[in-house]
């Protein structure tokens, strides 16, 4: 049987990864339109940000898949 709380908890982990996700991408677009009016530093910082949400957005995608698979297991049994 499915117990609710992994339900919940694979949802919040979807959320916080589509989140981080969409705001790394968010920063890649600003920097683009930094380095086009030539601020650099700006540029740089934001792609820094980027980098630290998608990281976080992939760390939030590897628990959700252990989640899955732990909850897969958990029903096989």
């Amino acid at each position: 049987m499915m117990r609710i709380g992994h339900v919940h908890e694979e949802d919040r982990l979807f959320q916080f990864s589509s989140v981080f996700a969409t705001q790394a991408d968010r920063f890649d677009e600003a920097a683009v339109a930094s380095e086009a009016s030539l601020n650099l530093d700006v540029a740089e910082s934001l792609r820094r940000l980027s980098k630290t949400c998608r990281s976080e957005s992939e760390a939030y995608s590897r628990r959700l898949r252990q989640l899955t698979e732990r909850t897969v297991h958990e029903n096989s049994k």
